[in-house]
């Protein structure tokens, strides 16, 4: 999908280049307007939510063409090379494929919370260091109106949480995360039907926050979710608890209604529910003797849908972002003439660190929730990748004044 969406993004400029067009207005005339969604493709792939022209428009509100122009203008007439390039991605997530015993738009959560009131979220979904399990228990701790301290989330533990599929195509949240969120929807219910009868109130009269529930219109009656918990526990057959079913534990499964694997019913196959999407720009110089590219600025604007945790979705970004800028500049498999792969250790073969990435990165986010899940959420793990190759590409291709260079 990284190499999909970067030469999409090739042949964007090289209609500018043919056209005397220029390269953002070509994309902003070409993109799907954001009240087409969901749309649906030829292929049968449905894009869910977008609103591509609105992150391209923010992004521009942060890079001051007009301004670079000029300093680009002044850098030449002292020998150097500035650029500036755009780039523009669409990411598909949450992969589902029939038949495939991983591959699949669905998985499973567990919630207990104990007499004292502490919570445990048994998930089916992993972390590969994404942070994840903080964004799940960030969704049950709100959705329960308890602080985040008292939630603790078990991963992976096959013996403990129900059947689940781990971590791949940026799903943990997508879907784990939905799954997470219907499980303490059904906990919730619970303790406010019990907190209505120990306050003496309607369930829909109450709310929760701050570890309470309390009465929306009389905040003063309110009761702690710890002593609710404790009366479902301990008072089993008395008045408030009689016609339930004892304990607070609640399982649910999340299966995302954004897929579709029957084509003669359905209308389409679409293994992907989610599309996010990022724009990017970069500013870089390139040496006139040697060639080398040094990347000065980056700036890009992200749209995952419901944001849950922004530090979260900007750490993997960052990454995203340096991974694209170590495919395009630093890591290239080299073979000799007996094809020998010459890289073969890190000696050789450069990953970017902080040595290489030393520039100013900007992110900022948009969001346009997907009708695909209940909170809006997409994907956030692997965007970032293709559109920083097309931006860096495209800024060397104007930092170099030779009409008709192509990379």
């Amino acid at each position: 999908k990284e190499v999909a969406s970067y030469f999409m993004d090739r042949v964007l400029d090289r209609i500018a280049d043919a056209t005397g067009v220029d390269r953002v207005a070509v994309r902003l005339r070409n993109f799907i307007p954001a009240d087409a969604f969901p749309y649906s493709q030829v292929s049968g792939a449905l894009f869910d939510s977008g609103n591509y022209q609105g992150a391209m428009e923010k992004l521009l509100t942060q890079v001051d063409v007009g301004e670079f122009r000029k300093q680009q203008a002044k850098a030449r007439n002292e020998g150097r090379l500035l650029g500036i390039g755009f780039g523009f991605e669409v990411t598909p997530e949450g992969a589902s494929m029939p038949n495939n015993d991983m591959l699949q738009g669905y998985d499973g959560v567990t919630i207990r919370m104990d007499p004292m009131g502490r919570v445990t979220v048994l998930t089916g979904v992993t972390s590969p260091g994404s942070g994840n399990e903080t964004g799940i228990a960030q969704i049950v701790a709100d959705t329960l109106g308890v602080s985040l301290d008292t939630v603790s989330v078990v991963q992976g533990d096959t013996d403990r949480c129900p059947y689940g599929l781990g971590n791949f195509s940026s799903r943990s949240l997508m879907i784990g995360g939905s799954a997470a969120y219907l499980a303490a929807q059904d906990v919730r219910a619970k303790l406010i039907k019990v907190a209505g009868r120990l306050l003496q109130a309607a369930p829909e009269e109450l709310n929760s926050g701050g570890g309470e529930i309390y009465v929306e219109n009389a905040p003063d009656k309110r009761v702690t979710i710890k002593n609710v918990a404790r009366t479902i526990y301990r008072h089993v057959f008395g008045p408030h608890v009689e016609d339930m079913e004892p304990g607070i534990e609640v399982t649910r499964y999340f299966r995302i209604g954004n897929v579709y694997h029957q084509p003669e019913t359905q209308g389409r196959f679409n293994p992907y529910p989610t599309w996010p999407f990022m724009a990017s720009a970069a500013v870089v110089e390139v040496d006139r003797e040697t060639g080398f590219v040094k990347v000065l600025k980056y700036v890009a604007v992200h749209d995952c849908g419901k944001v849950i945790n922004p530090m979260l979705v900007d750490a993997n970004t960052q990454g995203a972002i340096a991974q694209g800028i170590g495919g395009t500049l630093y890591e290239e498999l080299i073979y000799d003439e007996a094809s020998q792969l010459q890289t073969a250790t890190l000696m050789d073969y450069t990953l970017p660190t902080a040595v290489e990435i030393p520039f100013d990165v900007t992110l900022g986010h948009q969001e346009t929730p997907t009708f695909a899940t209940p909170l809006g959420t997409k994907g956030a793990g692997e965007s970032g990748v293709a559109a920083t190759m097309s931006a860096v590409v495209s800024a060397v291709e104007d930092a170099i004044p030779i009409p008709g260079i192509e990379f």
